[in-house]
């Protein structure tokens, strides 16, 4: 059984269409104890981390991308399968007829613009699955051979999942703005087709901020701080942090927001008052509020599933374009 599906493999998140982990992980040749969720591969035993890896541009240097795609797949097809015979069901059975793969993925629009880095992406993934892969997730086993990929532009995929969103069907202009881990990607869409040649993308993705607003909580207070701390802030989770941290990080959002995301639009030339802004990204669900209470934009909207958008967008896309191969 062929299996159609998307990975976004973000700077802090990595995304299938239903399913979200943290782009971190730690290894070792044994599996700790007390420990559920694992990838085993070649010998080693990959588990989540919160501490996700620092921002790299290239991520076809190194096993870490990969390890962190079959993570996604695995996760993807574990829950196609508990859906379909329950979590009490025979998941591995199911698991199992899934046999190969199409897989869509992508990178920001201005680098894909380089030339053959579309390419150098799927060499990198045909070289570990195209004559097929076996690895053990979750305590189930996996094995496929990936039959087809291509590599798509990050937001138009989202725009393509997301056509009967009010914005995006109804306006014949908008400008998409994708705020991931490391970067944010904006793009002009005009007559609902993305202009790839407008396309911008600067480093003020969530990780850049966190390590500001860390390096002001040092500096200011005294006090170290982590980017799970900032989090449970901006989420108002529970945490013992003092007051005056929690009123440090909350400002040091709304002037990363200010300063470094909608001053950056004004950068790109984005007209706030005759453009509606598409927010798409986990960056824009965390960053909502804030993005909010900025005076300056006065038309935005947030997609429905921002963080899993693009990755939806390249599911849909793989099925097409393979399903059109075989009419060829």
């Amino acid at each position: 059984m062929l299996l159609y599906t998307g990975i976004d493999e973000g700077n802090y998140d990595i995304k299938s269409p239903h399913e979200t982990m943290p782009a971190g992980y730690t290894s070792s040749e044994i599996l700790p104890p007390m420990v559920d969720e694992y990838l085993f591969y070649n010998g080693v035993y990959y588990v989540p981390s919160q501490k996700r890896f620092k921002y790299l541009e290239d991520k076809t240097v190194n096993e870490r991308s990969l390890i962190l795609v079959l993570f996604g797949i695995a996760k993807e097809l574990k829950n196609l399968a508990e859906k379909k015979v329950g979590k009490d069901g025979n998941i591995q059975a199911e698991i199992s007829k899934y046999t190969e793969i199409a897989l869509g993925v992508g990178l920001p629009p201005s680098h894909m613009m380089a030339k053959g880095a579309a390419q150098k992406k799927i060499r990198y993934l045909e070289d570990y699955m195209k004559n097929g892969i076996e690895f053990e997730c979750y305590g189930l086993k996996y094995s496929f051979k990936m039959i087809f990929c291509k590599v798509f532009p990050q937001d138009y995929a989202a725009i393509v999942a997301n056509t009967d969103d009010d914005i995006i069907k109804n306006y014949p202009k908008f400008v998409a703005v994708d705020i991931g881990g490391g970067t944010m990607d904006v793009i002009s869409c005009v007559d609902h087709m993305p202009d790839t040649a407008s396309c911008s993308s600067v480093k003020s993705g969530i990780l850049y901020m966190y390590q500001n607003i860390i390096l002001d909580c040092k500096r200011a207070l005294g006090i170290s701080i982590e980017n799970k701390d900032i989090e449970c802030v901006i989420k108002k989770d529970r945490t013992v942090l003092p007051e005056e941290a929690k009123n440090l990080i909350l400002s040091g959002v709304q002037k990363w927001v200010d300063e470094n995301i909608i001053n950056e639009l004004s950068q790109c030339n984005v007209s706030f008052e005759s453009t509606p802004v598409v927010f798409l990204g986990g960056g824009s669900k965390l960053l909502r509020p804030f993005i909010n209470k900025n005076k300056v934009i006065t038309n935005q909207h947030y997609l429905k599933d921002p963080a899993r958008a693009n990755a939806k967008g390249y599911a849909v896309l793989i099925k097409q374009m393979y399903q059109a191969s075989l009419k060829r």
